[in-house]
């Protein structure tokens, strides 16, 4: 079976990525092992995704970003990675062979919720979990959890404002379109977010209505 996802030329994706298709990633993107992409989510050109990091569906990632940087020790006698990693970035044997790699309890990735959008140069911090439906702006260090629906910028990135209001934000989460196939979200108005909501919140109670014949049937084979 063939993949209906787009990998252009020079991606480095790691065997243990999983890609829930369809997924686009663009020229020169680098994506770690454990890495975990929903669907209908594209990323572009020159984009790292660090290990464990796990990504929802319709998010926009833009050129250039460092998604769940690792960290360094600050409180050791060095900032090198030679203390704890050694053996992956240098050929050390012929300076000393008995050199012993120390254990650091190393925070992997982080959490990018759906339908996010992340401008390029963004910097992600590990740890972080960015909520459903945030806005980063380009250029941004991320260092800290973003509320869903939040818009961000700045470094390190500070909430600007909310793209909706409380309520329009409470409906969305609950419904989570984005567990929707293509086929169940055609002929909304996506350009008209109350109208969304209404339709999508519509289309919910046709689907209940249609279960209650199901129902009175079973309920007379019970009897």
């Amino acid at each position: 079976m063939s993949s209906r996802n787009r990998i252009y030329k020079g991606v480095d994706l790691n065997k243990g990525a999983k890609l829930e298709e369809p997924v686009t990633i663009y020229a020169n993107a680098d994506i770690r092992n454990r890495v975990k992409i929903g669907r209908y989510t594209y990323i572009n050109n020159g984009t790292t995704i660090f290990y464990n990091t796990k990504i929802g569906r319709f998010c926009s990632i833009g050129k250039k970003c460092e998604i769940g940087t690792v960290d360094h020790p600050i409180d050791w006698l060095s900032t090198s990675s030679m203390q704890y990693n050694i053996k992956e970035h240098f050929d050390y044997k012929s300076d000393c062979s008995n050199f012993k790699e120390l254990h650091y309890n190393q925070i992997e990735g982080c959490t990018i919720g759906n339908d996010v959008w992340i401008g390029s140069l963004v910097v992600v911090k590990s740890g972080v979990t960015i909520g459903d439906g945030a806005i980063i702006g380009a250029n941004s260090i991320v260092v800290k959890d973003v509320p869903p629906y939040a818009i961000v910028g700045g470094v390190p990135a500070k909430l600007i404002r909310y793209r909706f209001d409380k309520a329009t934000i409470k409906k969305l989460l609950e419904l989570k379109w984005w567990e929707r196939s293509l086929d169940e979200l055609s002929g909304v108005t996506f350009n008209n977010i109350h109208k969304a909501i209404e339709e999508l919140r519509g289309d919910k109670i046709k689907k209940r209505d249609r279960l209650k014949p199901i129902k009175k049937i079973l309920k007379r084979f019970k009897s």
